[in-house]
Order: C-alpha cells, then structure tokens, then sequence
C-alpha cells in the first residue's frame, strides 16, 4: 500500500468546510473537523507504524549481511589454510617416495653386501690354505663385513622409522583436511542460510518500501545519506589529518589519470548524472560487477572507516592524505579494519548489494576535501581486461 502525503486532502477538506454553507451548525462543523483530525491521526499512526517496522527489518538487514560478510572471511581464511594443508600433504607424499625409494636401494645394497661377506669368507679359507694366510687375519676380514652389514641394518631401521613418521604424519593431515572440509561445509550451509535471509528481508523491505516511497520521501531519505556521509567524511579528515600529514605517503595528486578502477565490471551509473529522483545526481560511480568479485584499492592509504552505513550498506573509506578519501559501498564483505594500511591493488573488499542496493556492484566515490569529485578523471585503467560503459 502506497502512503501519500495528505497536507492537499487537508487543505482542500478545510476549504469545502470554510465555504460550506452558513447555516450549517457550529456543531455539526466541529464534529467534521473531530473527525478529520481523527483521520489525519489514524493515518499518521500508521504511516509511523510502517516507517517503525521498516526501521526494525534495515537493522535486521544490517546485523544479517555483517553476518554474511563474516561468513565470507572464514570461508576465505578457511580456503587458505587447506591450500596450506594440502601443500603439506603433497611434499610428505612426496618425501614418502623419496624415503622408499631409499629403502630399496639400501636392501638391495645389503643383500649384496650380504653374498659378497658369503663368498669373501668361503675364498678366504681356501687362500688360507693355499697361502698359508692366518686364521686371525681370516677372521679379521669377515668381521669387517659383519660390521658394515650392522651399520647398513641400521640406516634401514632408521630409514623404515622415518617412512612410518612420514606416513603417520600424511594420515593426521589427512584427518585435518578432512575436518577442514566439513568446517567449510558447514560454514557454507549458514552462508546459504543467511543468503535466504537476506533475500526474506530484502523482500519484506521492498514491500514496506512501497508503502512509504514517494517522490518527497526518497529525496528526504538521500539527502540524509548525503548529509550522514558529508559529516562523517568531514569527521574522518579532521581526525586523521595530523597523523596522515606525518606519514610520507607517495602524492595521490600525481596519480591523476593514471590509477586503475577498482573492480572489472560495466559502469552502470556515472558521475553527475540524474539519480531519477528529483534534481539529486550521482556523486560517485555504480559498477556492475559479478557478487563476490574482488575489490581492488586504487592507491596507497589507510583505513578510516569500515562498517556498515544505512544507504551505502558495508562501506570501506581509504584516506589517502593530502584531503584525498577513496569511497567503496555495497559491499558483500569487507576485508580490512580500521587503521590497517593498504597498497594499491590490495583486495579490500567482494562486490555485493548491501544497504539494500537492488543490484549487485560497487559504489566508487573519491572526495577531496570532503567534496565529490569525478572518479573517470581519476582512473583510467581496469584491475584486468576492460571496464565496459553501461
């Protein structure tokens, strides 16, 4: 159901009553006007109840999709580690060859020597008989043999000791990656779980969206993000400005035109074009970008605010020095904090379409000064392949 306003219903309800008839009674006016007032309230109420409800489903909305970015850092951490993992199952296997390969050789090498002691000792009696050879010296020889098949006996001990250690260590990485993949199962069955979620509320919100969203209110509601995000850039510059003055950072002036665009996508929506709402226009640009794509810092800076902003949904802003902000929106996850300090091509972030943006992209913005500036005199060159125009 679509609320609209009713300051004209009112304004002209008065009118007839003004113009009504004089001999309408005093009374019978004042009752009309009880009853207008009584319906101005009613619809007042419930415009409040609705607007009351669609608060409470955005914060839902919002602890939802910090879950999901949540979800997404474990899944992300959690690939890394079994990559790692499966390395190490690799080289053991490997090591495991090596180490019996070396076994067989080393057999191969004592049974040898085994035949050669056998024969060195039927030889050396017959030369001792023939040469007159002493038994002493005789035995001498044979003992040299017995010592050295002793010594190769161990190396093959320690050579079978080393192949189960690696054995028994490739069965307990095993095991882990095993878990591992069971973590992820897991974790992936809440991030489906979440996703469906998400998609609940989203839909819920369209539908009380609809019952608030006119023309007047969606102005008021952007004009309040754009304020909401003039204060907290303005907030952000005055806090850092001292630390980032110390820090000597390359110029991000120099840069102009030669930085490369955040993510590879279609530019959807461009700098100072009309929003489709009243006289607002774009302060940044949308660019249409596969969901969980990679978000690439477009210069050297640090992190001053990471978290989830109503109408930009997961923001990430990099100060960059100089009064230079670099904006990121709508994000699935985020994957740095605040404070932390990035290079250029960093991943900061995946794409998404949170703050209930209706597409999946990111929302880019640069500010100088805490004003917009257009990000196409800024980036010139793709992360990989080509930005493509919408």
């Amino acid at each position: 159901m679509r609320i609209r306003s009713t300051s004209l219903p009112v304004t002209l309800a008065l009118l007839m009553l003004l113009c009504g008839s004089s001999a309408t009674a005093a009374e019978a006016d004042q009752q009309k006007l009880e009853r207008l007032r009584q319906r101005i309230a009613e619809l007042q109420t419930s415009l409040n109840e609705v607007r009351g409800q669609h608060a409470v489903e955005l914060r839902e909305l919002q602890s939802v999709e910090s879950d999901i970015g949540r979800v997404a850092r474990e899944l992300r951490r959690l690939g890394h580690k079994q990559r790692g993992v499966e390395d190490r199952v690799s080289d053991l296997k490997q090591e495991g060859i090596d180490l019996r390969a070396q076994v067989v050789q080393q057999q191969r090498l004592l049974a040898n020597q085994l035949r050669a002691a056998y024969a060195m000792g039927r030889q050396q009696q017959v030369k001792m008989l023939l040469s007159q050879q002493t038994p002493a010296t005789v035995s001498r020889m044979i003992g040299y043999y017995r010592y050295f098949n002793r010594a190769r006996q161990d190396q093959l001990r320690d050579l079978n000791a080393s192949q189960r250690a690696v054995a028994d260590n490739e069965n307990h990485l095993t095991q882990q990656l095993s878990e591992l993949a069971n973590i992820a199962r897991q974790r992936e069955s809440d991030r489906a779980r979440l996703l469906t979620a998400r998609k609940d509320r989203q839909q819920l919100l369209a539908q009380l969206s609809l019952a608030v969203e006119d023309t007047d209110t969606s102005i008021q509601r952007l004009r309040a993000d754009e304020q909401r995000m003039l204060e907290l850039v303005d907030s952000l510059s005055q806090q850092i400005e001292a630390e980032l003055t110390a820090v000597a950072a390359p110029s991000f002036v120099a840069s102009q035109g030669q930085l490369q665009w955040p993510v590879q996508g279609t530019l959807k929506a461009r700098f100072g074009h009309p929003r489709g709402v009243g006289r607002l226009r774009w302060d940044g640009v949308l660019i249409e970008a596969g969901e969980g794509d990679a978000v690439y810092a477009v210069a050297p800076g640090q992190v001053v605010f990471a978290d989830w902003l109503r109408g930009f949904g997961l923001l990430l802003i990099v100060d960059h020095g100089q009064g230079y902000l670099s904006l990121y929106g709508h994000n699935q996850s985020l994957f740095k904090e605040l404070g932390e300090w990035v290079e250029v091509n960093d991943t900061i972030a995946s794409v998404g379409n949170s703050g209930g943006h209706r597409g999946i992209g990111l929302y880019f913005e640069i500010r100088h000064d805490g004003q917009p500036v257009d990000p196409g005199l800024w980036c010139r060159l793709p992360p990989s392949g080509r930005l493509r125009s919408g």
